[in-house]
């Protein structure tokens, strides 16, 4: 009987601990589904965050190679980043964490630390009450790592974030140029997948349905046809944009060619003017 008594109190014991850890990692799993965005604005180029997760074995090689494909179609970073970090979810684990927030991509994206700080609070409240031999334990020591959150380091840490913003500007300003393609060139080399075109729109029509990114709006060619400066896209809200207004709203930045990012059926609008379905829009407005 005694022996009896001390097996339905170890087994108590530990179905009570797999309730808690149970809680603490739905906690733990709610917050990083909370914190996406923050995460993907927080990190500004793929290298080394993709490697890292591909060298880990957290995305697949295929699915690497797609992430990349879709940098290279002038997805914005941040929607790329966001995507790979929906892939994470579906497998959801502490190897994802101490992966994301390791000691490399620290020091490449320094704005990530305010993101692991609240990880940090939220784990430490989780963990209020638990037992020495919880599987959440070592979350715990992930989240306390020297140097980034240990109060006599704030200098050190905000010396490292100068350091780093300042080495990423002069990086960006002398960066060498992508070398241009040719058709050539591209020849034997596999793509990733590509945004779906509808061979059966109807180009002819004086309104076209256009897109950029996530956003949805008409194109007026009438409109369209008197400058870049004019108006001629009006979105779902019905509010009016400019090309280059439509293209921002769209996730792309200043740089960025509108003729390449708006399209419509899945053609960017420049193999719509090259065929001759748009004329080409003179710079400014129409006098």
């Amino acid at each position: 009987m005694a022996g009896r008594g001390r097996n339905l109190s170890s087994g108590m014991a530990i179905e009570e601990q797999n309730v808690e850890d149970r809680l603490i990692y739905d906690r733990i799993f709610s917050h990083f589904k909370k914190h996406k965005v923050e995460i993907s604005c927080a990190i500004r180029k793929t290298f080394p965050f993709l490697e890292h997760l591909r060298d880990h074995e957290l995305i697949t090689k295929k699915m690497f190679a797609d992430f990349e494909e879709s940098c290279r179609n002038l997805v914005p970073v941040k929607r790329v980043v966001y995507n790979v970090l929906n892939e994470l979810e579906k497998n959801f684990n502490l190897k994802v964490l101490k992966i994301l927030f390791s000691n490399i991509n620290m020091k490449e994206y320094p704005a990530l630390i305010p993101v692991r700080e609240s990880f940090r609070s939220g784990a430490e409240l989780s963990s209020q009450g638990l037992q020495s031999n919880s599987r959440f334990v070592p979350l715990m020591n992930i989240m306390k790592e020297k140097p980034f959150f240990n109060s006599e380091n704030k200098q050190q840490a905000q010396a490292r974030t100068n350091h780093n913003q300042a080495s990423e500007i002069i990086e960006r300003k002398t960066a060498i140029p992508r070398p241009v393609r040719t058709r050539r060139s591209r020849r034997g080399r596999k793509r990733g997948p590509r945004i779906p075109k509808d061979e059966s729109m109807n180009f002819q029509l004086p309104e076209l349905p256009v897109t950029c990114g996530d956003i949805k709006g008409t194109l007026y060619k009438e409109k369209f046809k008197q400058g870049t400066a004019v108006k001629c896209i009006k979105s779902e809200t019905g509010r009016w944009l400019t090309l280059r207004q439509f293209k921002i709203k769209g996730g792309y930045n200043e740089s960025s060619d509108w003729k390449q990012c708006i399209r419509c059926g899945g053609f960017p609008l420049k193999h719509l003017i090259e065929k001759g379905y748009l004329p080409k829009p003179p710079r400014g407005r129409k006098k």
